[in-house]
């Protein structure tokens, strides 16, 4: 060969060794180091500003299977990962990049990692059994409340006076009854238990007392009773009747209002026959020293037959001051002797008295 010959062929040669360095110089290093492919994301990655370093033909690695056709349409190829100082470190539990030219494999397909391969195929274990707490009293061993009667009619009674009555119940229950709370509907009843504690098959008693004091007509009161019976938590025991009255007081209180010093002002009371129809007014008399009281006369139409009237009289005054008293009344009836009637009123100094106010 000539020596023409051989410096042609030294120059393709090295031409070739150029083109294959630059072109691995510039796509090898980021085909071996980047990891296995994956799906494009949605918006492409910004472009990197590449540095191209220069490396030696020899320590070169074997070229690929096929070079890409410059001439092609071909996307551009990725930007190489950053340099080494410029690369966040990884974390500790990250796994090693694979090794060049390694093949990329799926991840294995496991089952529950907390189970070993042994208990896989065994079935659910049952739920640990319960502890050894006490566990709820069934109905067949519950307590059981029941009343003789739960509703009592006392007849009639009149004012002022009061009826007693017990209500008594058993314990059919296999339990233990305990009663709790009592509560009224109003607050002229009292309740009182014997026990609270009633062992299974004895009996206990509630005792209940119904004062009427001003009440009047048909009245009905409730007691209500609390127990640990799981049928029958809260019973309602039931008292009533008539409170009848022998008179009518009218009005049942009185109210004078303000009251100037040096003013007098006089009400006047009736006391009607209602149950009584005739009876006698024996005394009335005032615990209060501004107020007096004239004597009982009868009382014209239109009042029934056989009223009293009776004049209250607050007054003259001759300082500030407040009136809070009652009027006594005793009288000859059997069932009523004693009527107390409220009065109010309030004294102020408000400058010239005026004349004393006729009754009305």
């Amino acid at each position: 060969m000539t020596v023409r010959g051989r410096r042609a062929s030294w120059s393709v040669i090295v031409a070739a060794s150029l083109f294959i360095a630059g072109y691995l110089l510039k796509y090898g290093d980021a085909a071996y180091t980047r990891p296995p492919a994956e799906p494009a994301p949605s918006s492409p990655a910004p472009a990197v500003a590449m540095t191209e370093q220069p490396q030696s033909p020899l320590s070169a690695p074997a070229l690929p299977a096929a070079l890409p056709n410059r001439t092609s349409a071909a996307p551009p190829p990725p930007p190489p990962p950053a340099s080494a100082a410029e690369r966040p470190a990884p974390p500790a539990a990250q796994q090693p990049a694979p090794a060049k030219n390694a093949v990329a494999k799926p991840p294995p397909i496991t089952r529950n990692p907390q189970l070993s391969q042994d208990t896989q195929a065994l079935p659910t274990p049952p739920p640990p059994a319960a502890s050894a707490l006490p566990s709820p009293v069934s109905s067949e061993q519950a307590p059981r409340l029941q009343w003789q009667q739960s509703e009592f009619n006392f007849g009639s009674l009149y004012q002022n006076e009061e009826i007693t009555h017990i209500f008594t119940f058993r314990n059919v229950g296999k339990g233990p009854l305990r009663l709790g709370r009592l509560s009224t509907s109003c607050g002229c009843t009292a309740a009182v238990p014997a026990a609270t504690v009633i062992a299974p098959g004895g009996t206990g008693s509630i005792k209940i007392t119904f004062k009427s004091e001003r009440s009047r007509g048909s009245v009905a009161k409730q007691v209500y009773v609390d127990s640990n019976d799981p049928a029958a938590t809260r019973s309602a025991l039931t008292i009533r009747g008539k409170v009848k009255v022998e008179v009518d007081v009218v009005p049942f209180g009185i109210y004078f209002g303000t009251i100037r010093t040096g003013q007098s002002i006089e009400r006047p009371v009736f006391i009607q026959p209602a149950e009584a129809k005739q009876f006698r007014i024996l005394e009335v008399k005032s615990a209060h020293p501004l107020i007096t009281v004239g004597q009982p006369e009868p009382a014209s139409a239109p009042e029934p037959a056989g009223t009293y009237r009776i004049l209250v009289r607050v007054g003259p005054c001759d300082k500030a001051a407040s009136i809070s008293t009652h009027l006594l009344i005793r009288t000859d009836l059997p069932h009523t002797g004693e009527i107390d009637i409220q009065v109010y009123g309030k004294v102020v100094d408000l400058g010239e008295p005026r004349a004393t106010q006729p009754a009305r």
